[in-house]
């Protein structure tokens, strides 16, 4: 999906050994592992009868709305601090 607004030639921060810039690759793969790992702790959850059970566990559910709030926010380039505050570039296009 980005290699078509990739680079590859004149992006020094593609290379294997070279210092971090954000890039559309590196903002894509932030997005996508923040909300892989939220899904992941939703999910891996147990509850009952060793913890609480998810909706009684009110700590736990805040945490995960915010998390997943947070990562539609910077996917949807909501706020422009934020993103510079992450380091992460904008996407190509609204459809992308």
């Amino acid at each position: 999906m980005c290699e078509p607004y990739l680079d590859r030639e004149n992006d020094e921060s593609l290379g294997t050994d070279a210092e971090f810039k954000p890039n559309l690759k590196n903002s894509i793969m932030f997005i996508y592992q923040w909300w892989l790992q939220t899904t992941v702790i939703f999910v891996n959850y147990s509850g009952r009868p060793f913890m609480e059970s998810i909706s009684e566990n009110k700590k736990l559910q805040r945490m995960l709305a915010f998390m997943f709030i947070f990562a539609t926010l910077i996917t949807f380039n909501v706020s422009d601090e934020l993103r510079e505050g992450l380091e992460l570039v904008p996407f190509p296009t609204e459809e992308f």
